[in-house]
C-alpha cells in the first residue's frame, strides 16, 4: 500500500513507515520520507513537511540539477547535498527538444539508456561515494527528526538509495521491489503530463515511447543493478558492507533508530 503524502508543489512523496523490517519491527511512521523534486514546493508544501516531522532534506541530485532547479525549501530545513552522479544520467530534467534532437528516431532510446543507467548506479565511483554520503547523512541526522530524501523524479536514484536503505534495515527483496514499483501509481500524473506533452510534439510512436520509458521504473530496470550486485559484488549484504562501507554498528544503529 502506498502512503503517499499530500505536499502541494511536490509529487511521489511517499513515507515509508510501515514496512516491515528486521526481527519483525517495523519503519517508524514519520522518519523516511521519500520524494520528487523540491524546486516547485510551495509555502503550503514546505509547512505540510515541517508539520508532519521533517527536520533534513537530503537532495541527490547533480550540482548542475540543483543550481538550475534549486528547492524552493524552508530555511528551518537542514539541506544537504549529496550528488550520486555528477551529471543527470536518467535524463529526469532533460526537456522533450533535447531529447528529441539526440534520441527521437530511436524507439529503444529511451528503454536502453535506463538500463545503462541503472547499471551505472553500482560500478561508478561516483554512485558508491554518493550512497556512502547518504548513509552517513543518514547516521547524522538520524535523532534529528524525519529524514526527506530525493532527486528530480524521486524514482531513479531515490529508487536505489530507498532500496538500499530498505535492505539495511532488513525488508524482504520483494516487499523491497513493490516500494520501487511504486513510484509510477505515485507518480502517475507527472507520467500522464509528460506523455500528454510527447504526444503534443507529433513527433512521431519512437519519440513518445522513449518518452515513456525514461518516465517510468521498470523491474528491467532494476533488475540491472541486483544482478550485478549478486554476480560481481557476492550480494547485497557484501555490497552494503564492503562496497558503501558500513559497519555491523552501523547497521544496527539505523536498525534501532528507525525501526520499532
Amino acid at each position: 500500500m502506498v502512503n503517499l503524502l499530500t505536499v502541494p508543489g511536490a509529487f511521489n512523496v511517499r513515507d515509508l513507515g510501515g514496512i516491515l523490517g528486521r526481527d519483525n519491527r517495523k519503519i517508524i511512521n514519520h522518519k523516511l520520507i521519500r520524494a520528487g523534486y523540491l524546486s516547485d514546493i510551495n509555502e503550503t508544501g514546505n509547512q505540510n513537511l515541517l508539520n508532519y516531522g521533517v527536520k533534513t532534506i537530503i537532495d541527490l541530485r547533480s550540482p548542475d540539477e540543483v543550481t538550475t532547479y534549486p528547492d524552493k525549501i524552508s530555511s528551518e530545513f537542514n539541506y544537504l547535498k549529496v550528488p550520486i552522479f555528477p551529471d543527470d544520467v536518467t535524463a529526469s530534467t532533460s526537456t522533450l527538444d533535447e531529447i528529441n534532437t539526440r534520441y527521437a528516431r530511436d524507439s529503444e532510446y529511451g528503454y536502453e539508456r535506463m538500463l545503462q543507467s541503472y547499471r551505472r548506479m553500482v560500478i561508478d565511483p561516483h554512485a558508491i561515494c554518493g550512497y556512502r554520503a547518504f548513509f552517513q547523512a543518514i547516521l547524522d541526522h538520524r535523532a534529528d527528526g524525519g529524514i526527506l530524501f530525493h532527486c528530480s523524479a524521486g524514482k531513479d536514484r531515490t529508487g536505489i538509495c530507498s532500496y538500499l536503505l530498505l535492505a539495511v534495515l532488513g525488508v524482504n527483496p520483494q516487499r523491497n521491489l513493490q516500494d520501487y514499483l511504486d513510484s509510477n501509481p505515485a507518480s502517475k500524473d507527472r507520467i500522464n503530463s509528460r506523455m500528454q506533452e510527447a504526444k503534443s510534439k507529433q513527433l512521431g510512436q519512437c519519440f513518445v515511447t522513449s518518452i515513456h520509458d525514461l518516465a517510468v521504473v521498470s523491474l528491467d530496470y532494476i533488475e540491472q543493478p541486483l544482478s550485478l550486485i549478486n554476480y560481481e559484488f557476492g550480494g547485497m549484504t557484501a555490497f552494503i558492507k564492503d562496497e558503501i562501507g558500513l559497519s555491523d554498528s552501523d547497521i544496527n544503529a539505523i536498525c534501532d533508530a528507525f525501526l520499532k
